[in-house]
């Protein structure tokens, strides 16, 4: 994965839907072993026992593939690798990967975004630096923002 351009990954486990032909050979096997419903389903949970390796050992390969995809060293690190991207399309990327993230680690609470936006404070932080530089930038050259100049703090 590290020799991947930057994106937003999405790792999943076959589902097999019914009235398909996977769902067809899996049912006459006795391998089905979750609903027969597809609404049913709950995702990232497998369906069906797979040959080769265990329900288990399916389901922690995914967990382990969006924890390493969407940690924040894999965050920085994409960051990192697209540093000479315009600022806007590194900050969308940014962002997107954060609540991306969420496909998987559903972050329903204030405490959660908290902890997220804690754990990737580097690369937050030094897009607003970058930010905050290119509005210094702007103001010199311009004579300011959007035509105004900034206020010296405390005058």
């Amino acid at each position: 994965m590290e020799s991947w351009p930057p994106g937003l990954p999405v790792y999943g486990l076959m589902t097999p839907y019914p009235a398909t032909p996977l769902y067809d050979r899996l049912l006459k096997l006795n391998r089905l072993t979750r609903p027969k419903h597809w609404l049913d389903f709950r995702p990232f949970r497998m369906a069906y026992t797979p040959d080769k390796i265990s329900i288990e050992q399916a389901e922690e390969e995914i967990r382990q593939a969006w924890t390493h995809a969407y940690s924040p060293k894999a965050i920085a690190n994409g960051l990192r690798r697209i540093r000479n991207r315009p600022f806007r399309e590194r900050t969308v990327m940014f962002f997107a990967r954060l609540a991306f993230r969420g496909i998987y680690f559903p972050q329903m609470q204030r405490r959660h975004w908290f902890s997220l936006i804690w754990k990737n404070r580097r690369p937050l932080a030094s897009l607003c630096y970058e930010a905050f530089c290119e509005l210094l930038r702007d103001n010199e050259i311009k004579g300011g923002v959007d035509g105004k100049k900034f206020a010296p703090v405390g005058k």
